[in-house]
Parts: structure tokens; sequence; C-alpha cells
């Protein structure tokens, strides 16, 4: 279930899309810096929406709870990565590419940033069945991908899923291990 402001979808369709990011885009993007360097259990809504400038009250305008925004940032963090798939696929020329662009791409510290999906408990039920379906949707795309470079001959015949898992598993764990601080 998708949670929007009220009025958002009519203020949406009045005008074109702004080029500056959207305060719930940087309420999502402050949320998965927050959470990769410090986990979900030790978040706080006090302490993203101090680095937002705004109060904690005015975070309930985006969200329901802590739990709503940690679903929205996990689902923004498979959104992501299914469109960087997407877009490499359409790039192409070739698995290996495809690959090396996709990982490319979600790596990029010109896209927003990704969070590492290690903590899927908190979620409610079908908050955590929604997370689950996206990421196994990307996980089968990148299997697929896989599987077709192996049969060109472009990549070596692997176990397709556990590659295709390895490398998403890279992906945000990279999210994770840059905010890390290095005492």
């Amino acid at each position: 279930m998708t949670r929007t402001p009220a009025g958002a979808k009519a203020k949406a369709s009045a005008a074109p899309p702004s080029p500056k990011t959207s305060r719930r885009d940087r309420l999502i993007d402050e949320a998965a810096r927050h959470l990769n360097m410090h986990g979900v259990t030790d978040s706080s809504l006090r302490d993203i929406a101090a680095e937002l400038g705004i109060s904690r009250a005015a975070l309930y305008y985006y969200i329901e709870d802590r739990e709503d925004l940690v679903f929205q940032v996990y689902r923004r963090t498979c959104e992501l990565l299914a469109r960087y798939l997407g877009e490499a696929v359409a790039a192409g020329p070739d698995a290996l590419d495809v690959v090396r662009t996709f990982v490319a791409h979600a790596v990029s510290p010109d896209e927003p940033e990704l969070v590492a999906l290690n903590e899927m408990g908190v979620l409610r039920d079908m908050d955590r069945e929604t997370v689950l379906a996206l990421y196994e949707g990307v996980v089968s795309r990148l299997t697929g991908i896989l599987e077709l470079g192996a049969r060109a001959g472009e990549i070596r015949i692997c176990d397709y899923p556990v590659v295709a898992r390895t490398i998403l598993s890279l992906i945000l764990g990279a999210a994770v291990m840059i905010r890390w601080p290095m005492d």
C-alpha cells in the first residue's frame, strides 16, 4: 500500500515535476543514510527530523510511524534496484555489460542512497511481503540475465540465483560500509 500526503495526487498532476528534490524524497534519502549508519534499532525519528531541519511532528505528514518509514525506504531501494537493472538492460549490449552497468549505477554517489535490507523483521507482515516480492523480482530478473549470458557464451556457467543474490548483497553491503564510522 502506497502512502502519500493528502492532495499529493492533485498537486503532482497540476504542475510539471520540479528539478528540486521533494521533501518526501529528502526524508527518504536522510532516512536511508541514517539507517545505513545506525541500523533501524538505533535510528530515531527525532534525529532524522533534526537532520532535515523539521520537527518530528512534521514527519507525520509523510509517514505513519517508524515502521512505515523503514518500509518506504526499503521499498524505494527495491524500486531503484529494479529501475537500474531495467536501464542497464536497455543499454545492453550483452549480459556482462548489463551487470557492469547495473552495479555502477547502483553504487553511484550521484544516485539516491540505497539501504541494506537487513532488518526486515521490524516491518509489518504486509509491508515485509511487499518488499520481499520487489526484491525477489530483481533477483529473478538478474538471474535470467546471467542465464542468458551463459547461454550466449558471454559469462561462465554458475549457480545463477546465488550469483544474482551475491551481486545484490555486495551492492547493498557497500551502502552500509561507506557509512560505518572508522574509529
